[in-house]
């Protein structure tokens, strides 16, 4: 050290450090990108709700080493439900956490539950310890449920880790509106389905009636010409 051999040295290290850096960068970009492409693949895919949703929870704790996740869906009460989840055992009270976190709107990024007083007694029941994100699933104004992530307490979640939930959420919302639209598009056809047997027994019932109505016609036609035949030869006779 001291000189020009040391000071190159140190350079050649400072640059060894940053292309480390940089390649692990890198690599982490990649894994995103191809969890994105995984996710856009199944949500676009034929696979059911329930799998897509599994998928994504599981990706999303995998990319960012999540400790658990969960994918909490609104209910038609306005209440959180669990959707899909990542080690949930003993966090059956997470939705309870998710609806507080749910009042402050918006994604949430917390450094460490325990600190916030609001969210304390919460995270406790529902046994969450250490940083926290949540990102509200919305799709055209409608808030459809939560995408929520813990780490361990020595492994902060940074914006960039909110920005890859956040685009996890929008997948996740396209698969729940996707996956809601088709039941209604079923069940339409459905419905539609059963009036059409209604109406279409409807038809056979009154085509009989009708076909009915018209023998009877004929039968009182044919009497009726019987009897002018008779009353014609009562006349002739």
């Amino acid at each position: 050290t001291g000189d020009e051999i040391g000071d190159l040295a140190v350079a050649f290290a400072q640059m060894t450090r940053a292309v480390k850096e940089n390649q692990e960068r890198l690599a982490a970009r990649m894994r995103e990108i191809v969890t994105l492409h995984e996710i856009g693949r199944a949500v676009s895919s034929v696979l059911g709700l329930d799998e897509v949703l599994r998928k994504i929870v599981e990706e999303v704790a995998s990319v960012l080493g999540a400790e658990r996740g969960a994918l909490l869906i609104t209910r038609p009460d306005g209440g959180l439900t669990i959707g899909a989840g990542v080690r949930l055992q003993g966090a059956e009270m997470l939705p309870a956490l998710g609806e507080v976190v749910q009042r402050r709107g918006g994604p949430v990024r917390i450094e460490d539950v325990h600190e916030d007083d609001e969210l304390r007694l919460p995270a406790e029941n529902a046994r969450v310890a250490g940083p926290l994100l949540a990102v509200p699933l919305e799709q055209k104004d409608r808030n459809l449920g939560m995408l929520l992530v813990t780490r361990r307490k020595d492994h902060p979640f940074s914006d960039g880790d909110l920005r890859l939930v956040a685009t996890f959420a929008n997948q996740a919302a396209t698969a729940i509106s996707n996956a809601r639209l088709y039941d209604e598009v079923q069940k339409s056809s459905e419905e539609l389905e059963i009036k059409v047997k209604e109406r279409t027994f409807e038809l056979v019932v009154a085509n009989r009636e009708l076909g009915k109505t018209l023998d009877e016609l004929r039968a009182a036609q044919a009497a009726l010409v019987h009897s002018e035949r008779m009353a014609g030869l009562g006349r002739a006779v």
